[in-house]
């Protein structure tokens, strides 16, 4: 049986925009340094976090609390010794505190990506990230971090998505001098 023109056009275009609604641009996390890690932070050394929020702060309080469990498990994957509890106190005095506050955040969720596909763009947070000598509190290097989720078709990534990936660039960036 022979196809006409239109049957085999229409069948070419209809593979083009499955491969299209199915491909789409990965996630990633970006690293912009504002002050370079003056050391490598030694292995041993304990990792306190403290997300800290302001008036100015876009985030959820569910949001916060995503990114330091995320920023916890990264670490922990990077065999670092994370301490057990937030340090939102600052009463640790042994090894290094890693200060978060999110300055901004572009949210995607489940139902607008199901609803709006690749319309709805890429979920985005960013955060400063200061890590400091818990003892004397100096700076040891600051960054701002840019989580991004997946985007470009209907399976793509949400806002916990780009939690996740800004969690892995911060690691990366506590890494960087090891």
């Amino acid at each position: 049986m022979k196809r006409s023109k239109w049957s085999t056009l229409l069948m070419l275009s209809l593979a083009t925009l499955a491969a299209a609604v199915v491909s789409g641009c990965s996630p990633s996390g970006q690293i912009q340094i504002a002050t370079p890690l003056t050391a490598a932070i030694p292995m041993h050394h304990e990792i306190a976090i403290a997300v800290t929020s302001s008036s100015q702060d876009p985030s959820k309080p569910q949001e916060r609390a995503q990114l330091e469990t995320a920023t916890r498990n990264a670490l922990s994957e990077a065999n670092r010794i994370v301490a057990a509890a937030a340090a939102k106190d600052g009463r640790n005095t042994k090894g290094v505190l890693l200060e978060m506050s999110v300055t901004g955040i572009r949210r995607v969720s489940r139902g607008a990506r199901v609803m709006h596909g690749a319309m709805v763009g890429r979920a985005s947070i960013t955060v400063q990230v200061r890590l400091l000598d818990a003892a004397d509190k100096a700076v040891l290097g600051s960054a701002t971090i840019t989580g991004v989720s997946s985007g470009g078709n209907v399976f793509a990534g949400t806002t916990d998505d780009a939690i996740i990936e800004a969690a892995k660039a911060i690691s990366k960036f506590i890494n960087s001098k090891s």
